[in-house]
């Protein structure tokens, strides 16, 4: 008789499986979502170029202010998008700060920052 139970065998691979399928679906969003995390991640030194139409405006415009350069140097991510870019001047940038936080799952960091 063998030691191990089909039945669970089954079940883990099942699970496995699943799991498998989950890191595909992720790692697929985030390379659809490559440009928006660099949008996030590093906004005074990306091609304008680069950037969806909608949001070029506001990129240029940011890029050139040199205060806000300043204090995303000197602040964590998510302070410099949640106290300086505000949305009635960048709310496309705010917007898609707000959506790439929420990619990581943290409710609580989405509601505390914004």
């Amino acid at each position: 008789m063998s030691k191990y139970n089909v039945t669970s065998t089954e079940k883990y691979a099942e699970a496995i499986s699943d799991l498998k399928h989950q890191f595909k679906l992720r790692f697929s969003d985030f390379k659809a979502n490559e440009t928006y995390f660099n949008l996030f991640s590093i906004p005074f030194s990306l091609p304008v170029e680069d950037v969806p139409e909608n949001m070029q405006i506001e990129i240029i415009d940011l890029q050139n202010n040199k205060v806000l350069k300043e204090k995303y140097n000197y602040v964590e991510l998510s302070i410099f998008y949640s106290k300086y870019i505000n949305t009635e001047t960048y709310p496309n940038l705010r917007n898609n700060a707000l959506r790439m936080m929420s990619l990581f799952g943290s409710i609580y960091t989405c509601e505390h920052i914004f």
